[in-house]
């Protein structure tokens, strides 16, 4: 068997190359080769198996190749993935929040960090809706709110993703970085904790998750995958409510008795999705409402003549 051949290929004709280099001579191997020759590709025609092979009752399948990890950690020539994996998305206005008479500022214009969100503490139980609205750049510093969407606090929750379920996503983690599992949250990430409340300053709820340390995670192919590094691979392959329900693995704990928490992401479509984590009910997931209907909802509420 030649060098590169797999078992269950057919084997080569009997003979071969002149090894001198006589200008392509060809050596027969005794009497018979020619006729040996003419009933090898006879048998190959007509579908059967080749002569000379007893007791071979099957052609074995050949195992598929792997694929190739796309440009990664793992792949020649790019060692990292500190890049932004291509054009990011804009958020053209800032995003507010609006509840009671209180109205804070959620997001701010500019390329969407999947990774930045906004917490929030000592939210009312009894609350049934909370009102956003947007603020173009130019209208900074002016009350010139426009209504954007509305959520809905006791209405239809989202289901949080099983990613364990989902082959498709398995797959393409291995053909994109040549990868067999995501990393568990808590391995790799880390927040500050920062939560807004009525009575302090609108930036104590802005955080971010960031690489829980420096250094590596995971090896493959000789090449690293830093903490930085697994969570570009998951903003790269989860999107909207898949992302939520892998970095909601950082926030296990209830809070206390009696409290509930609320947790804005801002998703590259530029839709809000809330997390309301409730001391006793536990986490429901919740996406903003922006049909024509909830902006004029919003509107008549007042929640767009509201200072920021």
């Amino acid at each position: 068997m030649h060098a590169g051949q797999a078992a269950g290929d057919v084997a080569q004709a009997p003979c071969a190359a002149d090894p001198a280099g006589d200008g392509g001579k060809v050596v027969e191997e005794g009497e018979g080769a020619w006729a040996r020759l003419v009933a090898l590709f006879r048998a190959l025609f007509a579908g059967d198996r080749p002569p000379g092979r007893p007791g071979r009752q099957a052609t074995r399948r050949r195992r598929p190749a792997a694929p190739r990890p796309a440009a990664g950690p793992g792949s020649p020539g790019n060692d990292t993935l500190s890049g932004d994996g291509g054009k990011r998305a804009v958020l053209p206005f800032d995003l507010h929040l609006t509840f009671g008479a209180s109205s804070v500022r959620v997001f701010s214009a500019g390329p969407i960090d999947e990774w930045r969100f906004f917490q929030r503490e000592g939210v009312p139980e009894h609350a049934d809706v909370e009102f956003v609205t947007r603020l173009d750049r130019a209208d900074r510093g002016t009350e010139a709110f426009q209504a954007y969407g509305m959520l809905r606090l006791r209405g239809a929750a989202l289901s949080f993703p099983d990613l364990r379920a989902s082959d498709a996503l398995w797959q393409r983690v291995y053909r994109d970085f040549g990868l067999t599992k995501l990393p568990k949250a808590r391995d790799v990430a880390a927040v500050e904790g920062l939560a807004w409340r009525p009575d302090g300053a609108p930036e104590d709820g802005h955080d971010r998750v960031r690489p829980a340390r420096d250094g590596a995670w995971q090896r493959v192919g000789g090449k690293v995958y830093t903490c930085a590094d697994a969570l570009e691979v998951v903003r790269r392959t989860l999107v909207g409510a898949q992302r939520i329900a892998w970095i909601e693995e950082l926030f296990r704990k209830p809070p206390p008795e009696g409290q509930v928490v609320h947790r804005y992401w801002l998703d590259t479509s530029r839709m809000i999705y809330l997390v309301r984590h409730h001391w006793k009910d536990g986490k429901r997931l919740l996406l903003v409402e922006t049909t024509a209907e909830a902006r004029r909802l919003c509107a008549a509420s007042g929640a767009v003549r509201r200072a920021a």
